[in-house]
This record gives structure tokens, sequence and C-alpha cells, in this order.
């Protein structure tokens, strides 16, 4: 199921670049902060809770229905398990393609993407490191509720090497000038093992800032 909604994404944008080879070029540029990051490991022992802060930067250049992205988040969490305290710091990329549909009030959006992630968990007692990689598919909706302001929402599924699981996003964004777009979005992945022992839930509340040309 998962490959063949990667492939209809796919030839969906192979379809929409072929009409779109003549339109101008146009991006944005900009960054965020996650003033609420959360995560949370659990297994059959128990779980480990971790929240904190995190940054990030995105991009964005095509021709409006079809585009490339970039998107990096650095997170920094710490918690603590009884008397011992822990810190839990990720970071996640995510390189890939998407198609737009040109509506001027609705919009339905699809993305495919390479999603790479590394963690970092350090206590008392040392630090463990893992990494994993793999590809996510994403469709969602934007909505014109204004002039201005869009509100917007994804549903999506990350296959990772190691583990696999869905993503979802909520959000508003709204022209503060005409170059300038301010938004707040929440995002909730919950990412399960290969081996269905070991779950990670990664929540963050972001705002931010584009900058459109």
């Amino acid at each position: 199921m998962f490959r063949r909604i990667m492939l209809t994404t796919a030839v969906c944008a192979l379809s929409a670049a072929a009409q779109a080879q003549d339109s101008q070029l146009t991006g944005s540029i900009g960054g965020f902060l996650s003033l609420l990051s959360d995560a949370e490991i659990s297994d059959s022992s128990g779980s480990l809770d971790a929240d904190g802060t995190a940054i990030g930067l995105r991009g964005e250049l095509g021709t409006g229905t079809v585009f490339g992205y970039i998107d990096y988040q650095d997170s920094g969490r710490d918690g603590s398990v009884g008397p011992a305290d822990f810190d839990l710091d990720t970071t996640e990329t995510r390189v890939g393609f998407g198609v737009r549909t040109a509506d001027p009030t609705m919009n339905f959006v699809g993305r495919l993407e390479r999603y790479d992630v590394d963690a970092e968990l350090s206590g008392v007692g040392g630090s463990l490191k893992a990494d994993d990689d793999g590809a996510g598919v994403h469709v969602g909706i934007e909505a014109k509720t204004s002039d201005s302001a869009t509100v917007f929402g994804s549903a999506g599924y990350l296959s990772l090497g190691d583990s696999a699981g869905p993503e979802f996003r909520l959000g508003i964004k709204a022209r503060a000038q005409d170059k300038v777009e301010i938004f707040g979005e929440y995002r909730m992945m919950d990412l399960s093992g290969d081996s269905g022992v070991v779950d990670t839930e990664l929540t963050d509340i972001r705002l931010g800032a584009n900058f459109l040309f």
C-alpha cells in the first residue's frame, strides 16, 4: 500500500511538471522555533519522557504546482528517571518534492521525501547514539479562510530502516506583508520499531516565518 501511494504521488508530480514547465519559479525560505518539543520513548519495561525546545529551517522552490523542498529541525530535550537526569537530542532532515493544485481557495498537496533522523541519549552513565532513515509520503489540504490567512493540514506515513509510523500536521499561516508569511503549526509523529517493542512519539508546537520570493 505504501509503495502504491508513493508511485501515485510520483506519477502526479511528473504529470504536473509537464504541464508547468513554462511557469515562473517561486519559492520561500524560513525558520521556526518550537517552544514545546516533547518526546516519549516506551517499551514493555516503561517509558522515558523528555521535553525542551527546537529550532528549524525550511525552504521551497518550484513553479507553485510542482516544487522541491528541504526541512531541518534540531531539538534539545531533557528529562529524568527517579534521581537521574538525561538529555535527548535529535536532528531531523527532509528533502523531497511535491505537487499542489492551483485552486484560488482550496488546494490539495502531495509530498514524497527522504527522511533522516539522528538521536543521542546522554546521562550520568554515558551516551547512546542512534540513527534511522527512509522515505515518507504525505497528503494534505490548504484552505484559504480570508485574503491573507490559510488553514492547512496533512497526514503522512514514514517507512524507515528500523521503524515506521504516521505523522500529522495542522496549522495556520498568514501574510504579514507582501513578501513575509507567519505560521503556527502542530506536528505529531508516532514511530514503532520493526520488532514492535519500542515506540517513539515526537510532538512539536512551532511558530515561524517564511520569506517569499
